[in-house]
């Protein structure tokens, strides 16, 4: 009887009426390639970042050559090759995507996927030269919110920040707020 009531609120019962669902497909992740600019970024996520990040994982192993653009039509067919070839590859490119989404380092990336620190650094440089545009708007998203010390969303949000850079001879290393 709870779950028909439950049911009925949820399903809609009346001639007329549609039960609608929407999926905002990598929206995060289409939000941040359009914050940093970066089409290719925007059109992978639509599409399928996994198998775009293990082509990058490939051709640094030397495995291929290239990895096609998504923004082209021959991306959904090496995205399809690697779904089928290279299973345990696509899911180990979905964990670290998943995992530095929000900007997971290499010592908790390592952890994350029973790693080295080393091999985690890889994938993560890996992931930065497979989206310049990406790294280049975190480091100005970080010089910014360390110079003024807050960042404020197209909506007039503000989140303050205290420790998002340490600047030393010159040098900058990430504070424990950089990734907020």
């Amino acid at each position: 009887e709870l779950a028909r009531a439950i049911r009925s609120c949820i399903v809609p019962s009346a001639p007329g009426k549609v039960l609608l669902e929407c999926d905002w497909k990598a929206m995060e992740a289409v939000l941040t390639g359009w914050f940093a600019g970066d089409d290719e970024y925007i059109a992978a996520s639509q599409k399928d970042s996994h198998s775009w990040f293990a082509g990058y994982l490939l051709q640094a192993a030397g495995d291929i050559k290239e990895v096609p653009s998504p923004k082209t039509e021959a991306f959904s067919a090496f995205a399809a090759w690697v779904k089928k070839e290279h299973k345990e590859l696509r899911a180990l490119a979905k964990k670290v995507n998943l995992a530095t989404g929000y900007g997971m380092r290499a010592p908790l990336l390592a952890s994350t996927l029973h790693c080295t620190v080393s091999e985690a650094k890889r994938y993560l440089d890996i992931k930065a030269r497979m989206a310049p545009k990406l790294e280049a708007w975190k480091e100005a998203t970080w010089r910014e919110a360390h110079a003024k010390g807050y960042l404020e969303t197209p909506f007039g949000y503000c989140n303050f920040y205290s420790d998002v850079l340490n600047i030393r001879d010159g040098k900058a290393s990430l504070g424990k707020e950089a990734n907020e």
